[in-house]
């Protein structure tokens, strides 16, 4: 299954491939994802803070996940 066909046909703009150690950003553009650095989204947030954040998530609770990412 390709989940990328599926989230084109969404029209889903931005999506994030996590694999436990890099995050990968992709964006909307005809049709077709293109990779690229930095979140759209998010543009606030440091890639590192995104890392940081997504890796926190697989130490600790969902409540405490949440309470760290919303400091």
């Amino acid at each position: 299954m390709n989940r990328l066909e599926i989230y084109t046909a969404m029209r889903v703009p931005e999506v994030w491939r996590y694999n436990g150690e890099t995050r990968k950003s992709y964006r909307l553009i005809d049709n077709e994802y293109y990779s690229k650095e930095a979140s759209e989204a998010l543009p606030l947030l440091q890639r590192s803070d995104i890392l940081r954040f997504l890796r926190a998530s697989k130490s600790v609770g969902e409540t405490t996940w949440i309470q760290k990412f919303c400091k």
